[in-house]
């Protein structure tokens, strides 16, 4: 008996070598799925005021110039 599955990211089919357990059709369709889980939350987006950092944790605004963590005039809009 045949059953027949499909990739959860691209609905192709699943090839024919794919293990019983595999999700997805192909690495890349893997890749594009964790990738669009990964999503910033709604709490996040709503505000109109960003900062981020870098590697070593300095805060950075999105353009690049350095910002403070606790002044909201150097975070960008």
């Amino acid at each position: 008996m045949t059953t027949s599955r499909d990739c959860e990211h691209c609905e192709g089919p699943m090839p024919i070598t794919a293990r019983p357990h595999a999700r997805f059709c192909r690495p890349a369709c893997r890749a594009a799925a964790h990738r669009e889980a990964r999503t910033i939350p709604a709490e996040l987006t709503s505000r109109p005021l960003w900062i981020r950092r870098t590697s070593r944790k300095v805060p950075v605004a999105v353009d690049g110039s350095v910002a403070s963590s606790t002044d909201p005039a150097s975070w960008s809009r």
